[in-house]
């Protein structure tokens, strides 16, 4: 089943200036974006997560074992595990 949609012009142009920016069609380009919305936070690729985020860590230091683990260190733990990496 397909379906049309009427654009203007010129939001059709940005469109599919975006999509080829991303090496897509539009079609393709639409179906991304909308899948990517539908994610849950478990789904999304780390990098998504981390985008907004900024931080220095500084490995000279001992690293503080009496922290508690944030929902952030859980989120990249799970990550890493996936990939087949263990917790410390």
């Amino acid at each position: 089943m397909s379906r049309t949609i009427e654009l203007p012009d010129e939001l059709y142009r940005n469109l599919e200036r975006t999509a080829r920016e991303g090496g897509l069609t539009p079609e393709g380009w639409i179906a991304a974006t909308l899948a990517g919305n539908s994610r849950s936070m478990e789904n999304r690729p780390l990098y998504e997560s981390l985008q907004d985020l900024l931080g220095v860590i500084d490995s000279a230091e001992e690293p503080r074992s009496s922290r508690a683990r944030t929902p952030l260190d859980e989120l990249i733990a799970a990550k890493l595990e996936s990939q087949g990496l263990r917790r410390p």
